[in-house]
């Protein structure tokens, strides 16, 4: 009996722990929506005689838009 609360007691000590750290690395980013609409924005900006992906939030300016920063920057140019 004193095992099970104990282990009770941990388990409840480690999911507390883990949604702290999820709420510290959540304050301050932008909802998943802004980043898609932002995303197909710059996906529009970019027809022509090529195509630049911008994909999922992260660290790396978007081509065309110095507001979005990226994960990914796919280029492609349709040039034979």
């Amino acid at each position: 009996m004193k095992k099970a609360r104990i282990f009770l007691a941990s388990l409840f000590v480690m999911a507390i722990i883990g949604l702290a750290v999820n709420i510290h690395f959540s304050v301050g980013q932008k909802p998943q929506s802004v980043d898609m609409k932002n995303n197909v924005e710059a996906l529009a900006d970019g027809e022509g005689s090529g195509s630049t992906m911008c994909l999922y939030p992260g660290t790396v300016a978007c081509p065309g838009d110095t507001d979005i920063k990226v994960r990914y920057v796919i280029s492609r140019t349709l040039e034979k």
